[in-house]
């Protein structure tokens, strides 16, 4: 690894060390984009921890989105949300919209945007999230990174502050259908980091399945001791 690749790995250490209530997981975003593909998408997250109130509650995320160009990727999707002993609720409406500023390689880093909006299903709640996605090939491995700002506004509480949030994932491209990695979820109060694997399985000359799982351990802050992220993806 080149002092580069080290001094980047340092830098994503430290601000993950320095961050310190509990995180909510969601994919680590590339910054490509492919035009002209669809993508149905089933995410999302569970809380294993006994000694916490929210253990095993369930999250969901379901989505359809298409690749419009070759810089921008559109999607619409709903969030699901099931606490253990309650009833699931439909939680809210979303739509997200990923950018490609620039070209696989072209420069040191590939860099790719995020807007995402999204409207609660009871109530006027609204959140807006905005983000860079980076992503960087090092020999065999592949580090992507997203630093995400979020407000929320319209619903019963006062509007929020901007609040970052911070996602990490690092992978060995072993072998297209299983590439094991090390992920980090934070925020500006907590962190969780674990392994965890990925794949894509070609199913014909255009379709795709892709999947990916992690384990995330509490690192620091009041988060649940165990995160347990999963994401399906069918590509098309």
């Amino acid at each position: 690894m080149s002092i580069r690749h080290a001094a980047l790995v340092a830098a994503l250490g430290t601000l993950f060390a320095s961050v310190a209530h509990a995180v909510e997981p969601g994919p680590v975003h590339s910054p490509h984009v492919d035009q002209g593909e669809w993508e149905l998408e089933a995410q999302g997250f569970t809380i294993v921890d006994k000694k916490s109130d929210e253990n095993g509650l369930w999250n969901h995320h379901f989505e359809l989105g298409y690749g419009v160009t070759s810089f921008w990727f559109t999607s619409v999707g709903v969030e699901y949300e099931k606490p253990r002993h309650a009833a699931g609720v439909w939680e809210a409406y979303e739509w997200e919209n990923r950018f490609q500023f620039t070209e696989p390689g072209q420069y040191w880093v590939d860099v790719g945007g995020l807007v995402e909006l999204e409207k609660a299903v009871h109530g006027n709640g609204k959140e807006l999230k905005l983000g860079l996605l980076l992503e960087k090939d090092i020999d065999d491995t592949t580090l992507t990174f997203n630093w995400l700002f979020e407000r929320a506004w319209g619903g019963d509480e006062p509007p929020s502050k901007w609040e970052q949030q911070y996602r990490a994932q690092w992978r060995w491209r072993r072998a297209p259908a299983f590439q094991p990695l090390i992920e980090l979820q934070a925020d500006e109060h907590a962190l969780n980091a674990g392994p965890g694997f990925t794949g894509t399985i070609r199913l014909g000359t255009k379709q795709e399945l892709s999947y990916t799982m992690a384990w995330l351990f509490r690192a620091t802050g009041d988060t649940p001791h165990n995160l347990v992220r999963f994401q399906l993806e069918f590509e098309f």
